[in-house]
């Protein structure tokens, strides 16, 4: 099973990842890479569970189209 997951800025409605993971745990981790720890430390950070207890390739599949929807900081979207 899997989950689908996205950090938002804190007190906003704005995600800044997407992400996915066999373990819940993993989705309240901090770090993943340079933009998110500049925008987690500047802002405080929520995580919201988008999906859970799917299988893995319905996961992928979910966060690719999220991915597509919000776009990705480090490929010049703005938030």
């Amino acid at each position: 099973m899997a989950y689908v997951y996205a950090h938002k800025i804190k007190n906003t409605s704005k995600f800044f990842y997407i992400g996915i993971s066999k373990n819940l745990k993993r989705s309240y981790i901090f770090g993943r890479n340079y933009y998110w720890d500049y925008i987690a430390k500047k802002y405080g950070y929520d995580v919201v569970i988008l999906h859970k207890d799917i299988s893995f390739d319905e996961a992928q599949k979910i966060e690719k189209q999220l991915i597509k929807r919000y776009g990705r900081l480090d490929k010049g979207r703005e938030f």
